[in-house]
């Protein structure tokens, strides 16, 4: 990510991060230590930020594609009885 950076590849940068916020599980501020000399912290928490939304929207399609299906957790909706 950080070769990406200062070589200014957006195309690397972008599949790296994304694979790092689809993947990566911990938060992104300790891996700032160690680039912190190539990629500003700015950086790492626009990425952080972006994951946190990223997987509110992957949780909310899972949410509504369940709630589309029938599988609503309020039982008085529920259209399988």
């Amino acid at each position: 990510m950080g070769a990406a950076y200062i070589l200014d590849n957006n195309d690397a940068f972008s599949e790296i991060t994304l694979a790092m916020m689809m993947r990566h599980k911990e938060s992104y501020l300790p891996l700032a230590e160690h680039l912190l000399n190539f990629v500003p912290c700015e950086v790492m928490f626009i990425l952080e930020e972006r994951r946190s939304k990223l997987r509110v929207t992957i949780l909310q399609i899972l949410y509504d594609t369940a709630t589309d299906a029938g599988l609503e957790i309020d039982s008085r909706k529920c259209i399988c009885a």
